[in-house]
Formats: structure tokens, sequence, C-alpha cells
């Protein structure tokens, strides 16, 4: 998601979510954890913190 997110492809990134959201429901009767949670809704709100390393985003609570 990341990844995608940097190249400017946001909506697949977004999609990245909802497939991955998909496969843990499916396989485990449960939502994705709060990092992967977190990182969808900066995908969302287009966090340009995001554009920086790997380690900024993730297990980052958002800022207020």
């Amino acid at each position: 998601m990341p990844a995608l997110y940097r190249d400017g492809r946001s909506s697949d990134a977004l999609l990245a979510y909802e497939e991955a959201r998909g496969r843990i429901a499916e396989a485990m009767g449960a939502d994705p954890g709060p990092a992967l949670r977190t990182l969808h809704e900066r995908i969302l709100r287009q966090d340009p913190a995001l554009l920086g390393g790997v380690t900024e985003m993730v297990g980052r609570a958002p800022a207020a």
C-alpha cells in the first residue's frame, strides 16, 4: 500500500486495503489490526508524511 501510494496510485493502494480486509475477514473472521487501519486512514487523508520512509508510518498513530 505505501509503495502504491508513493507511486501516485492511491486508488490502487485503497483497493489493496479492501482486498486485504476481505482476506482477513474470510480467513480469520476479524477486521484488520490497528496499524493497517491507521495506514488506510492516512491514505484516505492523503497524509504527506506517507511520502517519507516506511518507518515513519508503521505503527504511528495519526496526528490530532
